[in-house]
């Protein structure tokens, strides 16, 4: 949750897209979260340009991290109002137990977990 708050803030303080994908190497996204994900601006009107933001591996192997937005590549991006462009979830799953955890993004670019 810290870090959809941290992308949401940075997209409205800086006035520009902020993304979330899942990481492929520390400069790629990929649409497999199980590596973990990095934060990016992006310019409106180089769409080319991207800065990363923050990277973060996710290093645990007894769970399953899965983002799942309704976006070509599987990216949450929140514009310069603060919304998110498509809804989304991202979900946190144990492989050893039945726990897991859920965040929903919804337009408006607000995150909530849901109870389990």
């Amino acid at each position: 949750l810290h870090h959809l708050h941290y992308a949401r803030s940075e997209a409205i303080k800086r006035n520009t897209l902020v993304g979330i994908c899942g990481i492929e190497d520390e400069k790629t996204c990929s649409s497999n979260w199980e590596g973990g994900y990095l934060i990016f601006s992006q310019d409106i009107q180089n769409p080319s340009h991207k800065e990363i933001l923050k990277i973060h591996a996710h290093p645990y192997r007894h769970t399953t991290l899965l983002g799942q937005f309704n976006h070509r590549n599987n990216i949450l991006q929140f514009t310069p109002e603060g919304r998110a462009q498509k809804n989304g979830t991202i979900i946190l799953r144990s492989k050893n137990t039945d726990f897991t955890q859920t965040i929903v993004i919804s337009l408006s670019g607000r995150a909530r977990l849901l109870n389990a």
